[in-house]
């Protein structure tokens, strides 16, 4: 009796010489490769169900496409190679939108790296993810396949806590999928046996079928490129706090002076010129406008800068500062669709409060100034709707106020931000520098208390409110499985063996060889991969983020070609 014959089936397959599938983790289709003669390639239908059989094994994979056919020459004249892909390859077909886990503020500044993480309706400091925007990582992954058209899937393996930030513009589902699941220590596998999608656990799967159909068993170790540690790198400290004012003009050359700097500052000096009326400035409209734009409007932070928190960074330059048009200090505001809201910045200080209808304003007062504040943070610029001046025996002088206002600072060598950071130590043969991984949504926030006299008197921050080494160390442990050393195997196996590539089986390949002598042989591979010809996983992650952010680029309204969602 001789041996049973692998069997492919395929749209428009009379017959074939050999065929190779090949199934690997991740978003990128799998490939069958299938061999026969030239003159059938025209036959093929472009998509359709292509099956494996043989004996009493089977395999389908449904949805599949031809994607090329390459003519080469060989012993019995000209043969075709046909790929066709599994069905993967709508995958790299249409876009999910959305920005979860949106930490406040949020608004027209959110693009400034002003997030952070525990918010409650009510008015307190606390900051939280903005309400209408929370999702959890399973949640996510669900939008993710629903995006994809994909019916039948799990997500189980997901980690649930964390909440990453994430902002999809017209992103691939796929990418977005594999993205978010692979900072989390888990990866995409496409599930043979009932059509579906799961998220599997980095390491974690069945062992390889013990079930003396193999030929022989290569087993081997592929020790991993393991760092002394890993630093998680977070967005930038925000922090909140009272920063002392001074009055400043616009010059006529443009430039910003103090006010008794500037090149009109009248002879006698601005103790005799009424605000708003300005006396000496009836003659010249182009100055008058300077002064009436400027002079107690305007005001420029000055030093020192008392900067809450522990281990607080120095203030020598004013340039370190990052100025935000926010508070960290959150309110309810009914108005708001979200509800919680972010404070504005506020000024208070010593300044006549009935302008101009005392003789002596009260030092001893400190009012809190309610109308208009406008931020010009790129010139560390404050300017108020109203002048804002003290009277002291007739005469006129700039108010005595401070601005209490969130930023970030800057190092004053490197000009790089102070941020949020933990390290987690691994087991290194070599020392090495760290490994690091960014998470802009994971930062810190110190918020100070001052008092009348606006010293510095104490601090809070939000490292244990919002758990943030919590937060930080769900990555952190999700890439240090990446450097979890396992035996690997490599073991060929006699026949069809379905085996379904998992966490820890990361390449399956089936061949079959058809007519007189033919075989079909299984080859799968645990902690390692196999097949020469299919691009290691590290080098497709790396193609398929390469692909996908040059979808991304020149979405400025000029030049885009395309955009979010491109193909991997």
């Amino acid at each position: 009796m001789s041996d049973p014959q692998g069997i492919v089936t395929y749209p428009g397959l009379a017959t074939f010489t050999k065929a190779e599938y090949v199934l690997s983790q991740g978003i990128s289709p799998g490939k069958c490769t299938i061999e026969l003669p030239q003159e059938l390639v025209g036959e093929l239908e472009p998509t359709g169900d292509l099956t494996v059989e043989y004996a009493n094994e089977s395999i389908r994979l449904p949805n599949c496409l031809v994607d090329s056919a390459h003519i080469d020459q060989s012993e019995k004249g000209y043969i075709a190679r046909v790929t066709i892909l599994d069905r993967r390859w709508l995958w790299k077909l249409g876009y999910i939108s959305g920005h979860y886990n949106l930490r406040l503020p949020s608004g027209q500044n959110a693009n400034e790296g002003f997030n952070s993480s525990a918010a409650n309706q009510s008015d307190a400091d606390g900051t939280d993810i903005r309400p209408g925007t929370e999702q959890s990582p399973q949640d996510l992954a669900t939008l993710c396949l629903q995006a994809m058209n994909e019916q039948n899937y799990d997500v189980s393996a997901l980690p649930n806590d964390p909440r990453p930030e994430v902002d999809w513009s017209y992103t691939n589902p796929a990418e977005a999928l594999q993205s978010l699941c692979e900072g989390l220590g888990c990866r995409i596998v496409y599930w043979l046996a009932d059509d579906s999608v799961k998220v599997v656990t980095i390491g974690q799967g069945q062992p390889l079928p013990d079930n003396g159909l193999q030929t022989f068993i290569s087993q081997g170790v592929d020790p991993p490129n393991t760092p002394s540690s890993l630093k998680l790198v977070g967005g930038p400290w925000v922090y909140q706090g009272f920063i002392p004012l001074t009055a400043v003009g616009i010059d006529a050359d443009g430039s910003i002076q103090e006010i008794d700097d500037l090149s009109y500052t009248p002879l006698l000096g601005w103790e005799n010129e009424v605000p708003g009326v300005f006396p000496s400035f009836t003659d010249d409209p182009e100055i008058r406008a300077l002064v009436e734009k400027s002079i107690y409007r305007m005001w420029r932070l000055d030093l020192p800068v008392r900067v809450p928190g522990q281990n607080a960074p120095t203030i020598s330059d004013i340039r370190q500062l990052k100025l935000y048009k926010r508070l960290v200090d959150t309110h309810f505001d009914p108005n708001d669709s979200t509800k919680t809201v972010p404070k504005l910045p506020e000024i208070r200080g010593s300044f006549d409060s009935r302008y101009a209808q005392t003789t002596k304003t009260p030092t001893s007062t400190h009012w809190v100034y309610t109308r208009g504040v406008n931020i010009d943070e790129d010139r560390w610029l404050i300017i108020t709707d109203d002048t804002l001046y003290s009277i002291a025996d007739g005469d006129y002088v700039p108010a005595n106020i401070q601005i209490k206002i969130a930023y970030s600072v800057r190092d004053r060598n490197t000009w790089e931000f102070f941020r949020y950071t933990k390290d987690k130590q691994l087991n290194s043969a070599v020392p090495t520098p760290p490994r690091i991984l960014r998470r802009e949504d994971i930062f810190g926030k110190a918020v100070g208390s001052f008092d009348d006299q606006f010293n510095l008197t104490g601090f809070t921050d939000n490292t244990n409110s919002d758990h943030l080494d919590q937060e930080a160390d769900y990555y952190l442990q999700a890439a240090a499985q990446e450097y979890i050393e396992q035996d690997s195997f490599d073991v060929p196996y006699a026949g069809l063996v379905p085996i379904q590539v998992d966490g820890l089986i990361q390449q399956v390949t089936y061949t079959i060889a058809s007519g007189p002598g033919g075989s079909t042989m299984t080859r799968a591979s645990l902690a390692t991969e196999h097949n020469p010809f299919v691009l290691p996983w590290p080098v497709r992650r790396r193609n398929e983020k390469d692909r996908h952010a040059r979808s991304d680029k020149t979405q400025d309204g000029r030049s885009v070609l395309d955009t979010r969602g491109g193909g991997f």
